[in-house]
């Protein structure tokens, strides 16, 4: 299992590190956990290939876990990613999407 933190601060940001985002990949399942920052960035520079990516899990509806969504699906659909995208998240976070 290969576990690589994107960015681990709180609500907010300092000059050298982002919001909390990070990624598991565990043999051919790629997971990220939380979507903030540039995630597409973040999934290449990692060796990750966003349109493998499997699931992304919303660990909850705060706006620094959850603000790169909207870029997250757009890259993906630029990207002409046809393999759909599993959301994970607890049905607070789902009421907000």
């Amino acid at each position: 299992m290969k576990i690589v933190f994107f960015g681990t601060t709180g609500a907010i940001q300092s000059k050298d590190n982002t919001n909390v985002s990070f990624s598991v990949v565990e043999k051919k399942l790629s997971i990220l956990v939380d979507s903030s920052g540039n995630p597409v960035q973040y999934l290449k520079r990692a060796g990750i290939d966003p349109k493998k990516l499997d699931v992304l899990i919303l660990t909850h509806f705060h706006t620094d876990h959850i603000y790169a969504l909207p870029s997250l699906i757009h890259n993906l659909w630029l990207m002409k990613r046809k393999k759909p995208l599993s959301i994970i998240s607890n049905q607070r976070a789902n009421s907000g999407l």
